[in-house]
């Protein structure tokens, strides 16, 4: 009796096993054959209005690195916020609302205590000519905007090749 009962425990156990080996393998197969997705998928052909930074979504940034420092003198370039958001999607939206010459850039920061997505124009390189720039915008297109430092070392490449969208596996 005892000896049924460890084999039908067994015949159980071996069931399960099997059942969860089949729909790890089904959803792993399904995985690997789903679309990626892309934003806007449903519009094809639409220009896109906005550049995701690759490297802030890897390693974000820190909110500091894009504070003004009034005591400093020589900063090295200036940025306008168009956005503060708290989920890419929403970054994203606001990035496809707006139809600008310049491309902006949806970089990931943090204030160490959560994330935060900025939708930022530049590099400019004199804190006038930033000035200028939000200006124009809020003159033209009403949008408000807020002076902010470049946060990238290097300087965006002027062509930012035809606006690429580059998009993480997992946002």
């Amino acid at each position: 009796m005892k000896a049924k009962r460890t084999l039908a425990l067994l015949r159980m156990i071996k069931n399960i096993t099997a059942l969860f080996v089949v729909l790890l393998a089904a959803g792993t197969g399904l995985t690997l054959y789903l679309p990626q997705f892309q934003p806007d998928s449903n519009g094809a052909g639409q220009h896109i209005h906005y550049q995701i930074n690759q490297d802030s979504l890897k390693k974000p940034l820190l909110m500091s690195t894009t504070l003004l420092d009034p005591l400093e003198q020589q900063a090295s370039g200036f940025g306008l916020r168009l956005g503060l958001f708290s989920q890419l999607a929403q970054a994203i939206r606001q990035g496809q609302a707006y139809s600008l010459a310049q491309i902006p850039d949806i970089v990931k920061v943090t204030d160490e205590q959560r994330y935060w997505y900025l939708l930022i124009l530049g590099p400019y390189p004199s804190e006038d000519l930033a000035h200028q720039q939000s200006f124009q915008l809020e003159e033209k297109h009403g949008i408000s905007t807020t002076l902010i430092r470049w946060p990238f070392a290097e300087k965006k490449a002027a062509s930012s090749e035809t606006a690429k969208v580059k998009m993480p596996s997992a946002p």
